[in-house]
């Protein structure tokens, strides 16, 4: 058996264990590979599964058009964009993609379409499935999954 990073114990094992994550009003849940330890309790996700997870959640805000301030800077952060790149990709300035991301200013329809093709194109070089299911006011439970 693994030794927990945590508490040095070797009483890890290999199981699936819930993850969320909230962008602006709305909260994504799902189930992820992980190591677990029966001594301390602590669970561990691999950077792998939690970008995943994150790009799935971004594929999901764009699908259904969270168009926040939160949303956007989520999907912007979850494809692995800078603001600097992202505002030489939209013709703008740094500053007014922050002001978009803190709300200090709207971003139009025009600018939401372009990170929506950024975010499905980064999405759709991964083999990642996903599946949401989404009940009105409650949190959008979704399962993203390496092939």
């Amino acid at each position: 058996m693994k030794k927990c990073e945590y508490c040095g114990e070797e009483e890890v094992y290999s199981n699936m264990a819930s993850h969320s994550r909230s962008v602006g009003d709305q909260r994504f849940s799902g189930m992820l590979p992980a190591e677990l330890c029966n001594a301390c309790h602590q669970t561990n996700f691999s950077v792998e599964h939690l970008a995943a997870f994150n790009l799935a959640v971004a594929y999901l805000c764009a699908t259904l058009k969270l168009t926040s301030p939160e949303a956007f800077k989520f999907m912007r952060a979850a494809i692995g964009i800078s603001d600097v790149e992202m505002a030489g990709f939209m013709g703008e300035t740094v500053k007014t993609i922050r002001q978009w991301e803190d709300g200090s200013a709207e971003f139009g329809p025009g600018a939401f379409a372009v990170l929506r093709v950024y975010v499905e194109a980064e999405f759709n070089k991964y083999n990642i499935k996903v599946q949401a299911h989404n009940h009105p006011g409650q949190e959008i439970r979704c399962a993203s999954k390496l092939k």
